[in-house]
């Protein structure tokens, strides 16, 4: 499988479990997952019919980090998108530890991991091995609004397909 078509699995996977956990959590909330993979956004949640719209970033990792990041050119996308009476969230799958963890991201500075500017990986999609240079927000997983013990629907999936 070529790294293209790995980026686009686990951002289909990441959105999935997204929003399977999420409404089983919330039977009344409906989303719209967006059509565009490149999209500043993944996913856009209403809960209960609340006017506000929770505009949603989903990343999927294969392993677990005390704080997972998030790109400030990426939060700066989804601030764009941002209406006046929107919430951002920040929805980060990992597979390692079967958790899903949700930031409200609206004012990422309120959270206290900070920004920091460091050498980011290489571009898989382009097969480039050059690190570049990004400035990230570290978000600390016991800052989390939101956790979701994601186990049993890993277990769906691997069973659905084997």
């Amino acid at each position: 499988m070529c790294n293209e078509e790995a980026v686009k699995k686990y951002e289909v996977l990441g959105r999935y479990i997204t929003t399977s956990t999420i409404t089983t959590a919330n039977p009344n909330c409906t989303f719209t997952v967006s059509d565009y993979i490149y999209s500043p956004y993944d996913i856009v949640f209403n809960f209960n019919g609340d006017e506000k719209r929770y505009i949603t970033e989903v990343k999927t990792r294969k392993e677990f980090y005390s704080d997972f990041i998030l790109e400030v050119e990426k939060y700066e996308g989804l601030q764009k998108v941002k209406k006046t009476n929107d919430c951002v969230l920040y929805a980060c799958v990992c597979l390692e530890n079967s958790t899903l963890y949700i930031w409200d991201i609206t004012d990422v500075e309120s959270i206290k991991g900070g920004k920091r500017r460091f050498h980011w990986c290489a571009d898989e999609t382009t097969g480039d091995n050059t690190k570049v240079l990004k400035d990230c927000y570290f978000l600390p997983v016991n800052q989390a609004n939101r956790t979701y013990n994601i186990s049993g629907i890993l277990k769906e999936i691997k069973d659905a397909h084997n």
